[in-house]
């Protein structure tokens, strides 16, 4: 990795309880490639030795059953994935770049030499893991149990929580997400999802401006997260 690309690696959540000196050291032992806009970098059975950190950019975890795409994840900077690779299991999922982005490749026996040196790192992934777990968990529940426009609320509202900029008094999601990745991240189809935009929109509780979504009133939309 390049020593400019260095000061990345500290926003890496995985490397929380490293030095300085410690992230320098596994800059030097890693490295990083730029992804293009769109770009697949992973298929479902890609089969490897090594897992990634996304260090700048936005990466989609998804799936395709019945030619029908669902998002697993989004991957912020600092976050890691592609983890199937630490058990030495194939990946079940697409990864694409949102945006251009770029990616460290760090080697499973690298990982596990770091763990066994620093276990703080390897207690770090646990519990990054566990939370990830939580999270589908709810999301599971959520296409179980509630109708798209509640879904759809509870995505924008743990959105604002994550990534959301102020502007005016609203809070700005500041990714441009179209309405079909929308769609594949609440588990419907896109002419549904158009309709719990316009059901969320009419309700006060956002507008849109410029490809992206203004939170006018958090407390309705969390309201509508709330129903079932």
């Amino acid at each position: 990795m390049p020593p400019e690309n260095y000061a990345l690696l500290s926003k890496v959540e995985l490397f929380a309880p490293l030095s300085g000196e410690e992230l320098r050291d596994i800059g030097r032992r890693i490295p990083d490639i730029g992804l293009r806009k769109d770009r697949i970098f992973y298929s479902p059975g890609h089969r490897g030795e090594s897992f990634f950190l996304l260090l700048a950019g936005r990466m989609r975890i998804y799936r395709v059953q019945d030619a029908r795409e669902i998002t697993i994840s989004l991957i912020d900077p600092g976050q890691f994935f592609g983890e199937a690779a630490i058990a030495g299991l194939p990946q079940r999922a697409y990864a694409q770049a949102l945006e251009p982005a770029r990616v460290a490749i760090m080697n499973r026996k690298t990982l596990q030499s770091l763990i066994i040196s620093r276990p703080e790192v390897g207690v770090a992934m646990t519990e990054i893991l566990a939370r990830r777990l939580g999270v589908q968990e709810d999301r599971m529940e959520e296409v179980g149990l509630m109708e798209i426009p509640s879904r759809l609320a509870c995505l924008l509202v743990r959105m604002v929580e994550a990534e959301s900029v102020t502007e005016d008094g609203d809070s700005v999601i500041p990714t441009h997400y179209t309405h079909q990745i929308l769609a594949t991240m609440v588990g419907c189809e896109r002419p549904a999802l158009t309709r719990a935009l316009r059901d969320l929109r009419q309700a006060g509780a956002i507008w849109l401006s410029n490809h992206r979504i203004h939170v006018a009133d958090l407390a309705v939309l969390k309201e509508y997260s709330r129903r079932n």
